[in-house]
């Protein structure tokens, strides 16, 4: 009688439990969000512009390989000196020849001839920030890729992360093209609608990057503008940046953020005109799929995004969101506040709070 009282008690106290772990997680994952939000403003404070997307390529930069030209250096790097992280920022800028060579250049990355001690101390070294991480998905255990096949450029060494920045652009909800582009094509870059665009390059050398926009970019104002968000990884993919044995580049793999990867690549990312999964547990078809690269959270119901000005909102998984469609001739939605939100300068001003 005893023991099954105490069932019954340990029955209906393990949901207030659970309750209560989750919104210490979830209250944690708001504040990574907030620590991102800070970087970025100190960032820009200290070099007066707005941390770069990507370094990008130029096509005609003489070491713009077909394998370096994919593995260009993030958003995610840039502001790690504004989060406590120059230690890890002076060690990647050093090993990747300061960004020329990008992150999967065999400066950082050729590991042959490396002792196993020395390339364990890389990956340790790596994979140090949990701030990347959100503890309702997952904690520090695990939060490094590799390759796991000799020829697959996106599978770029590196952290993980469970947030994304927004990117986007007028035309199109699909948006791969971002991180895959030739930094000096005007035309294209005011195309690009989202809070961080690639950096300009000085002298045609990625090493003398710049930052290509300021706050003033966000032209709907700072409040009323996304800036990063938790980005959709299928409870089954969290962990693998791409099957080794699919023909298939990773759109939506969990891989490194440091590294922009290949042009399908969209770990760093994700586009304002994408959407809101919300049923991050169940099993696509299709781990890899084009309509798969949407935003998402490991909370139920709702998607934490840092807002400009600092603060962070909590988004309901049912707003209007853009299309969904399996190729890149899929209609927008003119109705998408999250697209609205996500816009630098569409007029549209949207009010969540």
């Amino acid at each position: 009688m005893v023991i099954a009282i105490i069932g019954v008690l340990i029955a209906l106290l393990l949901p207030a439990i659970q309750a209560a772990r989750e919104a210490a997680f979830r209250m944690q994952c708001t504040n990574h969000l907030k620590q991102f939000g800070l970087a970025v403003h100190n960032f820009h404070d200290t070099q007066n512009g707005l941390p770069p997307s990507t370094i990008g390529y130029l096509g005609t930069d003489p070491y713009n390989t077909e394998a370096e030209k994919q593995g260009r250096t993030t958003f995610w790097v840039f502001i790690l000196p504004f989060m406590e992280q120059q230690t890890l920022y002076d060690f990647v800028k050093e090993k990747s020849d300061s960004f020329r060579l990008g992150l999967n250049g065999t400066n950082l990355w050729n590991f042959s001839g490396e002792s196993d001690s020395t390339r364990l101390s890389y990956q340790e070294t790596l994979s140090s920030v949990t701030t990347f991480l959100c503890p309702s998905r997952r904690n520090a255990a695990g939060n490094f890729i590799g390759r796991t096949d000799s020829g697959d450029s996106s599978q770029v060494f590196g952290p993980q992360s469970d947030y994304a920045i927004v990117v986007g652009r007028l035309d199109t909800h699909w948006s791969y093209w971002v991180q895959y582009q030739d930094v000096s094509n005007v035309d294209y870059m005011n195309a690009q609608r989202g809070p961080f665009r690639p950096a300009i390059w000085e002298n045609n050398l990625p090493q003398q990057w710049k930052c290509r926009d300021s706050m003033s970019w966000l032209n709907d104002g700072t409040s009323n503008q996304i800036m990063i968000g938790e980005k959709l990884i299928y409870f089954d993919a969290v962990g693998v940046c791409r099957d080794a044995s699919s023909a298939n580049r990773p759109y939506v793999g969990d891989c490194s953020i440091f590294a922009s990867g290949e042009w399908k690549c969209m770990s760093m990312s994700r586009s304002f005109n994408a959407g809101i999964e919300n049923n991050y547990k169940k099993t696509p078809a299709n781990f890899y799929a084009e309509n798969t690269t949407q935003w998402g959270s490991s909370h139920s119901g709702v998607c934490n995004f840092l807002v400009g000005d600092g603060s962070v909102r909590t988004i309901s998984v049912t707003i209007a969101t853009g299309a969904l469609a399996v190729s890149n001739n899929g209609t927008l939605n003119p109705n998408s506040i999250l697209a609205k939100l996500g816009n630098v300068n569409d007029g549209n001003i949207v009010t969540l709070y």
